[in-house]
């Protein structure tokens, strides 16, 4: 829960409820390919193999971030494909693939395609 509790402009103060959660979507083998649902924000990737996630096209997505991680460390031996909708691209290429062990990256959509803003490679 978000408070706003100034006495005016030059003396605001703003308070976020520690109980702010996001939607956390775990998803594992039998699952794949995954197409990411209009709730999802943190996609946490197990099972093994090459696995693939569908994102949604970039059409009403402007500003959406999405966080995929492989969450059982087996990417190294089977890459996470972020696959975009139809021409769409990350960063200017086809595809992204994560393919390190508990790798994570950011995304967000530009409302044109979609940007990497981060990754974390452990």
């Amino acid at each position: 829960m978000l408070y706003i509790n100034g006495t005016n402009d030059s003396n605001p103060a703003i308070y976020l409820d520690a109980g702010l959660k996001a939607n956390v979507s775990e998803i594992g083998d039998g699952s794949f390919p995954y197409t990411v649902d209009a709730r999802d924000y943190l996609i946490t990737c197990a099972g093994s193999g090459a696995r693939t996630i569908n994102l949604p096209a970039v059409a009403n997505e402007s500003g959406r971030i999405l966080i995929i991680k492989d969450s059982n460390g087996s990417s190294g031996a089977g890459n996470i494909t972020l696959d975009p909708s139809d021409s769409e691209q990350i960063d200017a290429s086809a595809t992204y693939a994560i393919g390190s062990n508990r790798e994570s990256v950011t995304i967000m959509c530009d409302g044109v395609g979609w940007a990497i803003i981060s990754r974390y490679q452990p």
